[in-house]
Protein backbone atom coordinates (compact mmCIF):
# COMPACT_ATOMS: atom_id res chain seq x y z
CA UNK A 1 0.00 0.00 0.00
CA UNK A 2 2.99 2.28 0.81
CA UNK A 3 4.66 2.00 -2.20
CA UNK A 4 1.40 2.22 -4.32
CA UNK A 5 0.46 6.00 -2.41
CA UNK A 6 3.58 7.18 -2.64
CA UNK A 7 3.72 6.18 -6.48
CA UNK A 8 0.84 8.15 -7.00
CA UNK A 9 1.71 11.38 -4.98
CA UNK A 10 5.47 10.91 -6.12
CA UNK A 11 6.60 14.26 -7.98
CA UNK A 12 3.65 15.78 -7.09
CA UNK A 13 5.07 20.01 -5.67
CA UNK A 14 4.60 20.93 -2.41
CA UNK A 15 4.49 24.43 -2.20
CA UNK A 16 0.34 25.30 -2.12
CA UNK A 17 -2.27 25.04 0.32
CA UNK A 18 -4.21 22.57 -1.99
CA UNK A 19 -0.87 20.81 -2.64
CA UNK A 20 -0.06 20.30 1.03
CA UNK A 21 -3.75 18.94 1.59
CA UNK A 22 -3.46 16.67 -0.88
CA UNK A 23 -0.63 15.24 1.56
CA UNK A 24 -2.53 15.28 4.34
CA UNK A 25 -5.30 13.35 2.98
CA UNK A 26 -2.71 11.06 1.68
CA UNK A 27 -0.88 10.44 5.19
CA UNK A 28 -4.49 10.38 6.89
CA UNK A 29 -5.79 7.43 4.15
CA UNK A 30 -2.43 5.46 4.67
CA UNK A 31 -2.60 5.46 8.24
CA UNK A 32 -6.48 4.62 8.15
CA UNK A 33 -6.17 1.44 5.91
CA UNK A 34 -2.68 0.33 8.23
CA UNK A 35 -4.97 0.82 11.16
CA UNK A 36 -7.44 -1.22 9.93
CA UNK A 37 -5.61 -4.11 8.45
CA UNK A 38 -3.64 -4.45 11.75
CA UNK A 39 -6.81 -4.63 13.84
CA UNK A 40 -8.16 -7.30 11.67
CA UNK A 41 -5.26 -8.63 11.42
CA UNK A 42 -5.41 -9.84 15.27
CA UNK A 43 -8.84 -10.82 15.10
CA UNK A 44 -8.87 -14.10 13.64
CA UNK A 45 -5.62 -15.13 15.70
CA UNK A 46 -7.00 -14.21 18.85
CA UNK A 47 -10.01 -16.25 18.28
CA UNK A 48 -8.13 -19.26 17.82
CA UNK A 49 -6.16 -19.09 20.58
CA UNK A 50 -9.32 -18.71 22.98
CA UNK A 51 -9.57 -22.19 24.30
CA UNK A 52 -6.03 -22.30 24.70
CA UNK A 53 -6.02 -19.55 26.62
CA UNK A 54 -9.55 -20.38 28.61
CA UNK A 55 -7.62 -23.96 29.17
CA UNK A 56 -4.32 -22.32 30.81
CA UNK A 57 -6.72 -19.55 32.22
CA UNK A 58 -8.69 -22.21 34.58
CA UNK A 59 -5.28 -24.61 35.55
CA UNK A 60 -4.12 -21.51 36.92
CA UNK A 61 -0.95 -21.24 34.82
CA UNK A 62 -1.40 -17.39 33.95
CA UNK A 63 -4.02 -14.98 34.37
CA UNK A 64 -5.15 -11.98 32.14
CA UNK A 65 -2.98 -9.33 32.54
CA UNK A 66 -0.11 -11.52 31.60
CA UNK A 67 -1.60 -12.85 28.52
CA UNK A 68 -2.97 -9.78 27.50
CA UNK A 69 0.78 -8.23 27.86
CA UNK A 70 2.24 -11.38 25.87
CA UNK A 71 0.11 -10.58 23.11
CA UNK A 72 1.13 -7.15 22.82
CA UNK A 73 4.37 -7.84 23.35
CA UNK A 74 5.07 -10.04 20.85
CA UNK A 75 3.10 -7.29 18.34
CA UNK A 76 5.86 -4.93 19.12
CA UNK A 77 8.50 -6.78 16.77
CA UNK A 78 6.06 -7.15 13.67
CA UNK A 79 4.55 -3.39 14.24
CA UNK A 80 8.17 -2.12 14.72
CA UNK A 81 9.42 -3.95 11.07
CA UNK A 82 6.11 -2.81 9.66
CA UNK A 83 6.33 0.88 10.50
CA UNK A 84 10.03 1.25 9.77
CA UNK A 85 9.11 -0.34 6.07
CA UNK A 86 6.48 1.75 5.73
CA UNK A 87 8.38 4.67 6.70
CA UNK A 88 10.96 4.06 4.10
CA UNK A 89 8.28 2.88 1.33
CA UNK A 90 6.60 5.84 1.74
CA UNK A 91 8.10 8.68 3.93
CA UNK A 92 11.33 8.78 1.09
CA UNK A 93 9.99 8.76 -2.12
CA UNK A 94 7.44 11.33 -1.79
CA UNK A 95 10.48 14.03 -0.85
CA UNK A 96 9.12 14.84 2.86
CA UNK A 97 11.92 16.54 4.90
CA UNK A 98 15.10 14.71 5.98
CA UNK A 99 15.71 16.25 9.05
CA UNK A 100 16.90 13.20 11.24
CA UNK A 101 14.19 14.57 14.05
CA UNK A 102 11.14 14.84 11.62
CA UNK A 103 12.12 11.27 10.22
CA UNK A 104 12.27 10.20 13.96
CA UNK A 105 8.69 11.91 14.73
CA UNK A 106 6.93 10.63 12.02
CA UNK A 107 8.06 7.16 12.58
CA UNK A 108 7.32 7.49 16.13
CA UNK A 109 4.05 8.32 15.93
CA UNK A 110 3.59 5.90 12.81
CA UNK A 111 4.53 3.34 15.38
CA UNK A 112 2.24 4.38 18.08
CA UNK A 113 -0.84 4.52 16.31
CA UNK A 114 -0.08 1.15 14.77
CA UNK A 115 0.59 -0.50 17.97
CA UNK A 116 -2.52 0.92 19.20
CA UNK A 117 -4.41 -0.33 16.29
CA UNK A 118 -2.88 -3.69 16.65
CA UNK A 119 -4.27 -3.24 20.62
CA UNK A 120 -7.62 -2.25 19.58
CA UNK A 121 -8.12 -5.07 17.41
CA UNK A 122 -6.95 -7.30 20.34
CA UNK A 123 -9.41 -5.74 22.51
CA UNK A 124 -11.84 -5.98 20.19
CA UNK A 125 -11.26 -9.45 19.60
CA UNK A 126 -11.49 -10.56 23.72
CA UNK A 127 -14.96 -8.67 24.33
CA UNK A 128 -16.53 -10.12 20.95
CA UNK A 129 -17.77 -14.05 20.83
CA UNK A 130 -16.53 -14.63 17.31
CA UNK A 131 -14.45 -13.33 14.65
CA UNK A 132 -17.39 -12.22 12.60
CA UNK A 133 -19.14 -10.24 15.65
CA UNK A 134 -15.70 -8.21 15.49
Amino acid sequence: MALVLSGIYHGQPQETVPDLVGYLGLIFLSLTFTACINSTAVLELMHQERPAFYRERFAGAYGVPAYALSWLLVEVTYVGVQSVLFLLFLYFPLGFSTAAWRVAWFWAFLFLYMLFATAFGQALAALTPSTQTA
